[in-house]
């Protein structure tokens, strides 16, 4: 395809769950053109985006980007972003409008499209949601302010450019952002009057089944040490085996950056766990399958997720919930977090 007259939305998605939400939006758009850019490699088909996405734009480089404080990493990260760039420009450029649906201007493609045509008439920006990214005030500070500068460094070394920035993360105070889409608790988010609700399919709003489903959170081992982590999972498991009825099967999904796979394997099979390897979202998981009827985690954003999409009919626990250390920071995103459970009917098990 090239360039068209018209509407153009851009979706730049870092996650398999940005990319669940970038299909709920294109499903609705009428005649608008989407186009999917997978910046991260975390595509997989479902069969309908044929309907859904006229161009879906893949991963450019073979670098496993799960590595996030490798120099290497970083280097592999703005070398993807520019030939992706390279690969939307053509597409995009008799359009009349482009509008672009982004997480976070962090993003070496995001932030070199957003400070290069923000200002620029033809150009949109619009948040899609990104865990408690939209309900917490989380700033550019300290070391991030840094990282930035390396960014730059390394995006000039490359061909490319990074702009440092301040403020909110995600940029959402700039009024060059039009709105934020959001899965629900749009009052609770950052710059509320900004909040959208993502249009999404129905659900199976019926009874669920008895399984339990234990999200693991292996990035928070690189917060509290790996000691700890695998401490914790193991109470967590051990609790989701006393949870489990005699008829029930327990699964397992991690995060698909996972620095201690090997010993969360062995706390696994130690207690008949099933270590579940499939594509996509939780979310998504959860979707496709209504045996899942309890989802625990310690203090995973999908909980409030599972619950806005099944209410009363998902059980989800907070096992373990605890600020992971007592940087103000961190203890504000706690209590913040901690309301949104509490609001949400999760149960949070100290």
């Amino acid at each position: 395809m090239s360039g068209n007259s018209g509407t153009i939305n851009l979706y730049l998605c870092y996650t398999t769950f940005h990319i669940m939400i970038a299909r709920y939006i294109a499903d609705e758009q009428g005649e608008v053109r989407n186009i999917l850019v997978d910046a991260n490699g975390h595509y997989h088909a479902r069969g309908d985006e044929g309907e859904m996405f006229h161009e879906i734009l893949l991963k450019q480089v073979k670098q496993d980007f799960s590595h996030t404080n490798r120099l290497t990493t970083q280097f592999a990260k703005a070398v993807n972003a520019r030939q992706l760039l390279q690969l939307i420009m053509p597409l995009i450029a008799s359009c009349e409008k482009i509008r672009v649906f982004y997480a976070h201007l962090d993003d070496y493609l995001s932030n070199y499209l957003f400070f290069k045509y923000h200002r620029h008439p033809r150009w949109e920006f619009n948040l899609i949601q990104d865990g408690m990214l939209n309900y917490h005030e989380v700033t550019v500070r300290g070391r991030q302010r840094l990282t930035h500068q390396l960014k730059q460094i390394i995006a000039f070394l490359t061909g490319f450019r990074f702009t440092p920035y301040h403020g909110y993360l995600s940029g959402v105070e700039r009024e060059e952002i039009t709105a934020q889409y959001l899965l629900g608790l749009e009052k609770y988010a950052i710059y509320s009057e900004k909040a959208k609700t993502v249009p999404r399919p129905p659900v199976h709003n019926g009874p669920r089944g008895e399984d339990i489903l234990i999200l693991g959170q292996e990035t928070n081992a690189n917060m509290i040490g790996k000691g700890t982590y695998l401490a914790l999972f193991a109470e967590l498991a051990d609790y989701a085996v006393e949870q489990r009825r005699p008829s029930a099967h327990i699964y397992y999904k991690a995060h698909h950056i996972n620095p201690v796979r090997t010993q969360v394997t062995r706390i696994l099979a130690a207690r008949g766990i099933e270590d579940l390897s499939v594509p996509g979202t939780a979310e998504e998981l959860l979707m496709d399958d209504t045996r899942i009827g309890h989802v625990i985690a310690r203090n995973s954003t999908v909980l409030i997720t599972a619950k806005l999409l099944f209410g009363e009919h998902i059980d989800c626990s907070a096992f373990g919930f605890r600020a992971p250390s007592e940087r103000e920071d961190q203890q504000s995103a706690f209590r913040k977090l901690a309301g949104l459970f509490q609001q949400m009917g999760v149960d949070i098990v100290e």
